[in-house]
């Protein structure tokens, strides 16, 4: 099941930078190695995996804010592993030695109790997890349906449209770790924006409107999974119908 709140999920990064360096057959092992295989990032996109070191400072902010929010008796031993991994992580860069955190008692206690930090915010807010299995299939046709889109004729910039709505989509999926539900929403609002605005375009080709509802089965899907609430469930209907007429 994949973690909701901000402190799961940044536990959930931290543990996997863990496990990379744990499995890892180079020593040292960069930092920079095990953030491009956790957030799918090729060779070269320099600037990109820079933005995600941002990206997870930025989460660390998030759970002291989320943290702090819930205004709980013994809120400084929540926030302690949070500043103790943001201070840790700070002294970091992209070329640092991740193999180093394995053996930073000081670390890996904060993981321990970061785990309590991140039960403490789920209780509170009585929020359920989101089922990772059903996300993976999701995740799954988004790529299958993008494959099949690179391969198939269409005007350029219908082609562009589509590409552009698939990869919103896909990366959402992998920022998962980062920005959560709110992410994936905004993803599937944006790709429905996107599609009722190039509604009259898409309809002109057979391959484009069959893909168009394919995107339409993928939004619902993920719909169903997040509960992205009344107003997206609201606006599926008549745009599906309008496309299939």
């Amino acid at each position: 099941m994949k973690a909701v709140n901000s402190a799961a999920r940044l536990l959930n990064i931290m543990q996997e930078i863990i496990e990379k360096a744990k499995s890892s057959k180079k020593f040292p092992y960069a930092l920079k190695s095990c953030l491009m295989e956790i957030f799918q990032l090729d060779n070269g996109m320099e600037s990109e995996l820079h933005y995600k070191v941002g990206e997870i400072h930025y989460l660390i902010s998030v759970v002291r804010e989320d943290v702090i929010s819930l205004a709980l008796d013994d809120e400084e031993e929540f926030l302690k592993p949070v500043n103790t991994i943001a201070k840790i992580f700070s002294k970091y860069n992209i070329d640092s030695d991740a193999t180093k955190l394995l053996t930073n008692d000081e670390f890996n206690t904060a993981l321990i109790e970061l785990k309590f930090c991140a039960l403490a915010i789920k209780n509170e807010r009585n929020e359920s997890k989101i089922d990772e299995s059903a996300l993976d299939q999701i995740y799954n046709q988004v790529e299958e349906i993008h494959n099949f889109s690179l391969g198939v004729e269409l005007p350029k910039e219908l082609k562009l449209i589509i590409i552009g709505n698939l990869e919103t989509i896909r990366k959402a999926f992998v920022d998962f770790k980062i920005h959560g539900i709110d992410g994936l929403r905004k993803a599937i609002e944006s790709s429905l924006g996107s599609l009722i605005i190039n509604n009259e375009s898409i309809k002109k080709s057979d391959d484009g409107r069959n893909i168009a509802k394919k995107l339409f089965g993928i939004i619902a899907n993920i719909n169903q999974v997040i509960n992205l609430g009344k107003s997206g469930k609201e606006l599926l209907g008549p745009i599906i119908n309008n496309f299939l007429e």
